[in-house]
């Protein structure tokens, strides 16, 4: 998982976003064949790390400035497309 924080803090266009996009989803099947984890178990976990980073003093985001519009219809537009 580091090479992928690594490369998220490296991208710099939709190509390098892509690139990560996919190394994630390769990690996640690898995990979630392990652990069996659910996609809405997933994305509780997104949400719960967003709750927790965002009042921790590491927190190196500026929560007011982030599209969140973007991130769901990312999340929204994966689940229905084909």
């Amino acid at each position: 998982m580091t090479d992928i924080v690594n490369q998220i803090e490296r991208v710099s266009d939709k190509d390098g976003f892509l690139k990560v996009v996919r190394l994630l989803a390769e990690e996640i099947m690898s995990k979630q064949q392990a652990s069996n984890m659910r996609i809405d178990e997933y994305l509780e976990s997104v949400a719960a790390w967003v709750e927790d980073f965002s009042s921790c003093p590491r927190n190196d985001i500026h929560w007011e400035s982030v599209d969140y519009r973007l991130i769901l219809r990312l999340l929204y537009m994966g689940s229905i497309y084909e």
